[in-house]
Formats: structure tokens, sequence, C-alpha cells
């Protein structure tokens, strides 16, 4: 009797020390598919921030190329009924600037578009915004860190203009040369004056940057010519992504 109540025992602790390990296990497993996935959230969050070639994160991307896209559509193509399909987004090309006459200054290129004159006029539009280029020259020039930059641009109030002014540079607001170039800057502002004040500061230091760090390109000759830098700050982003058709 002695040793069948000893057995019982044994067996009870055994059933008891088997499920506390199971207990254990099932808890051990639990607490690692939740840490398997707290590490997948946040590597997917890093990976959401990470900066691509354009020097925006890929949502950032999509959301500038939306808004070209519907700006460009109904500001331009609708208004002058132009097909999508015939119409292609050419990166900036400093070069094509030595198509112009220098006497009337008429366009004798290939491109319809004109795009490096395009590209030139709303990267100059956004640079020259509440002297944001002469913020940006001054604060790069004493060694301030984007961040700081950034911060700095905040308490600057910089804004963007809904349109581009047509009187600067010397465009008639009822013709195509306008539209056009009235709706890709206005797609890009939109684009920007979406973003928070941080976020959107730190995207133009990075893309600011990375255009006054590109190649010169001549244009001219050495006594009456000028040089320009080889990409302005979003044609890249837009021209190699951007479909309409």
């Amino acid at each position: 009797m002695k040793k069948k109540v000893i057995s019982i025992l044994l067996c009870a602790a055994l059933c008891f020390s088997f499920a506390a390990g199971c207990g254990a296990e099932e808890e051990t497993d639990s607490n690692s598919e939740t840490q398997s996935e707290e590490t997948a959230a946040d590597g997917d969050e890093e990976e959401s921030q990470e900066v691509n070639e354009y020097g925006m994160t890929d949502a950032q991307l999509e959301a500038l190329l939306e808004s070209v896209k519907d700006s460009v559509t109904t500001e331009y193509l609708d208004k002058f009924n132009i097909s999508p399909a015939d119409f292609q987004v050419l990166p900036y090309d400093a070069n094509d600037f030595n198509n112009y006459d220098s006497v009337s200054g008429a366009y004798t290129g290939s491109d319809p578009y004109e795009w490096a004159n395009v590209w030139w006029t709303v990267d100059n539009a956004i640079a020259s915004t509440s002297d944001f280029n002469m913020h940006m020259s001054a604060y790069l020039a004493g060694g301030f860190s984007a961040e700081e930059i950034a911060e700095i641009l905040v308490e600057e109030g910089v804004t963007f203009s809904d349109s581009l002014d047509a009187e600067r540079y010397l465009l008639d607001p009822a013709s195509e040369r306008y539209a056009l170039r009235n709706s890709v800057y206005q797609g890009i502002v939109n684009f920007l004056n979406s973003l928070d004040e941080m976020e959107r500061n730190l995207l133009l230091v990075n893309r600011y940057q990375a255009e006054t760090e590109s190649e010169r390109v001549r244009v001219g000759t050495e006594t009456m010519g000028r040089e320009y830098y080889s990409e302005t700050m979003f044609d890249r982003a837009v021209s190699e992504n951007i479909q309409f058709s």
C-alpha cells in the first residue's frame, strides 16, 4: 500500500513537472513570437524611413509623383487637350540652354517642352522663396548640420507660393509654356506644403545639397557664358519615375 501511494505521488509530481515545463515552453514561445513581431515591425519602420537615391523615402517619392501627376494633368494636359500618351517628362540637361538664340532668345533645340528651362524655372522659384537659397548657403558654409538647418528654417517660417510668378520669369500666364512650368511647380509645392515642417525642411536640405554638389555645366563662351549645376532638386525623382499613359 505504501509503495502504491509513493508511486501515485511520483506520477503526480512527474505530471506536474511536465505541465509546468510545457507551460514555460509555451510562455517562452509566446514571448519569442512577440519579440519577433516587434523586431519585424521596427525593421519595417526603419526600412520605410530609409532615404532612396532621390534623397527621400519611398513614401515621399510616391506622394511627390502623385501630386505632380495630378497637377500636370489638370493644369496642363487637360487644358490644352494633350494626350498623356504623347507627353514625356525629361530630366534636366543644362546643355540644352545652348539651344537658345543669344539675340532673340528663341529656342532652336529639339525638345518641344523645353524641359531644361522648365526645371530651371521651377527650381529657381523654390530656391528663391523666403530667401531659402540665401539661408541654405550661409548655414551650410557655417558648418550647420541638416537637422540644425531644418530647425532654423522652421523658425524662419519658409513657405511656398501656390503658383509660379509669371511676371518674374517673363511668361504669358495664358500660354502653354507658363501652364507647364506652373503645373510642375504646383505639383512639387503642394507636396512640400503637405509635409510636416521638419520633414519638409530636412528633405529640402538634402535636395539642395545634392544639387549644389553636382557637376557644373558651362553654357556659352568663356567670356559670355555662365555655369549651371548639372541637376535640380527634383528633376530626376520625377522624370525617372512618373507615368502618364
